[in-house]
């Protein structure tokens, strides 16, 4: 199967905070680029799985590896928008969680100086430059109530323009929710949330 991909890990290093930056429904997101893999097109083969929700979209194969997908729009209960095949994959892989979070558009990379981050806090070590939670009451009220747990506050690309503020969106904080991970199990038939998207392997039939 033909699937297009960036492994995000090749980009070499750079001084500023580095994310991804996304786009569901009418919001910019940006998310720590050490929380994605990397960054898929819609495959042309995906198998759906048998009685499972619609933002369940099913499984593909990865190189070898059976890569569950979930539409992160219609989890959040928003209404599609944008064709399913125009949309885009952000690869997450942590613990034994392994997932294909379907967003609308992926924007791309950006590096963000720590002098223009709004609401935020950054925090460095000797590995890598992470941005750290804050409270939910720097997040604004138009962010929609069914985000809000997974969003940590904004940054400005360019002060400048206002326009470029992005909602910083933490993947950890998704993928640690009992709420989606329960949601999950029970939508794609597994009997317990940490089964729902272990890393497997495709047996040929995929």
């Amino acid at each position: 199967m033909d699937t297009s991909y960036e492994p995000l890990q090749k980009i070499k290093p750079h001084s500023s905070w580095r994310g991804v930056a996304f786009r569901i429904r009418n919001h910019c997101y940006i998310a720590s680029l050490d929380e994605v893999h990397e960054i898929l097109h819609i495959p042309d083969s995906i198998t759906v799985i048998p009685g499972t929700c619609s933002w369940v979209r099913g499984v593909t194969n990865l190189r070898g590896r059976l890569l569950p997908l979930v539409d992160l729009g219609e989890f959040f209960g928003f209404t599609p928008t944008v064709a399913a095949t125009e949309k885009q994959i952000l690869v997450v892989e942590q613990k034994d969680v392994f997932c294909g979070l379907v967003v609308d558009s992926v924007i791309g990379m950006k590096h963000i100086e720590d002098t223009i981050h709004k609401n935020s806090t950054i925090h460095k070590n000797s590995s890598s430059t992470t941005l750290l939670e804050t409270t939910l009451k720097t997040v604004p009220d138009t962010v929609p109530k069914s985000v809000r747990f997974c969003v940590t506050g904004t940054c400005c690309i360019n002060p400048a323009q206002p326009e470029s503020e992005y909602l910083v969106f933490s993947f950890n904080r998704l993928m640690s929710s009992e709420s989606f991970l329960y949601k999950a199990a029970q939508k794609t038939g597994t009997q317990s949330p940490e089964h729902a998207f272990q890393s497997g392997t495709d047996d040929g039939q995929n």
